[in-house]
């Protein structure tokens, strides 16, 4: 589980996997990731993620009992395989100083719940950008390395 806050009075920071009686209080984080979601859709897509037992999961962060501060979207690629890709589809963190933590402790639950059905591998889906931000995108990636001998 994520690690607990600078913000003491804030409480420990939780990230679990969205249940049905957190889907409207998860529309705003939603949002922020796409303006334009109604809440009628936004509804029956999250209800079929968490009820539906398929590929794709959604986990939401938040300090102690407070509101939800953090959402994140995922999938497992070929879920039958004995290494599943996972494919991080979406993730936001919303704090007023530090987002910083909060996208960490989506990822490191997203990375623990891959690992336990066998994963082994990232995937993330990037918008073709320009040519710096695509070689960082490599890098970080490990498929590129560079040298020189100097």
């Amino acid at each position: 589980m994520a690690g607990s806050s600078h913000h003491g009075l804030m409480g420990q920071l939780r990230v679990t996997g969205l249940c049905a009686e957190e889907v409207d209080e998860a529309l705003v984080l939603a949002q922020l990731l796409d303006p334009g979601l109604g809440v009628e859709a936004w509804r029956a897509d999250a209800l079929a993620v968490c009820t539906g037992g398929g590929p794709e999961s959604i986990v939401l962060a938040r300090r102690g009992a407070g509101p939800v501060c953090g959402f994140g979207r995922y999938r497992l690629d070929d879920p039958e395989a004995e290494h599943p890709t996972l494919r991080l589809l979406k993730l936001v963190a919303f704090d007023l100083t530090r987002p910083g933590p909060i996208a960490t402790a989506l990822v490191d639950e997203i990375l623990q719940r891959a690992r336990a059905r066998g994963c082994e591998a990232v995937r993330i889906d990037a918008a073709l950008t320009g040519p710096a931000q695509t070689v960082d995108l490599a890098i970080a990636g490990g498929v590129c390395r560079l040298h020189s001998v100097f």
